[in-house]
């Protein structure tokens, strides 16, 4: 239990690292890096698409439905017109990250009321977290900005915010953890080499 805590404590901190660093990007060049990112998403699924129509085509012989071909396709399609035109798919990338934003709000919900649960002194730190989590995400969704810049800025504080979020969150379910696991060892200590048979 103790290493399955442990792993993901270390994935999440690696996970925060990333989307505060991917916030920050944003927020120093909301455009730029937006259609960046946009054209390696793009580049990536015209890989995919390449990859599974010549297995396709490769593959005859061995009889493989027509579902992988059709697949295929869609993937190039798809990979050609985001890498191609990019700047349509700003207004996408910025649901993408506020959808985001909005579920991790509701996995800090969860760990506010669970620490609560288990009579946890500051768990409305993390509701408060939660909260404005919350608010970020439906903000970032709703993007009710006329730029492009000016919403991509927004989507990257979003992510900043997120990903210092889910570290003090991390931190403080570790530390409650441990508080728990040291009282109950105290708790062992104390009990050891008691006659508990009432003689």
């Amino acid at each position: 239990m103790k290493e399955i805590l442990k792993k993901r404590k270390t994935s999440v901190i690696l996970a925060s690292i990333i989307t505060i660093a991917l916030g920050v990007v944003l927020i120093a060049k909301p455009v730029g890096a937006t259609v960046m990112i946009c054209r390696i998403a793009g580049f990536l699924l015209l890989m995919s698409g390449l990859f599974v129509t010549g297995s396709y085509f490769l593959n005859m012989s061995e009889h493989i439905g027509g579902a992988t071909l059709i697949t295929g396709l869609i993937q190039l399609a798809l990979g050609l017109w985001v890498t191609l035109r990019s700047e349509n798919f700003v207004q996408f990338l910025t649901v993408v990250i506020g959808f985001v934003v909005l579920v991790h709000s509701f996995g800090f919900f969860q760990n506010a009321f669970e620490l609560k649960r288990l009579r946890y002194s500051f768990w409305w730190i993390l509701l408060i977290i939660a909260v404005i989590t919350l608010i970020f995400g439906i903000i970032t969704v709703a993007a009710p900005f006329g730029t492009v810049a000016v919403t991509m800025t927004l989507a990257g504080i979003s992510l900043v915010f997120d990903g210092i979020s889910s570290a003090v969150a991390v931190w403080k379910v570790d530390k409650f953890v441990r508080s728990v696991r040291e009282a109950a060892k105290g708790n062992v200590i104390e009990t050891n080499g008691e006659d508990i048979s009432g003689k």
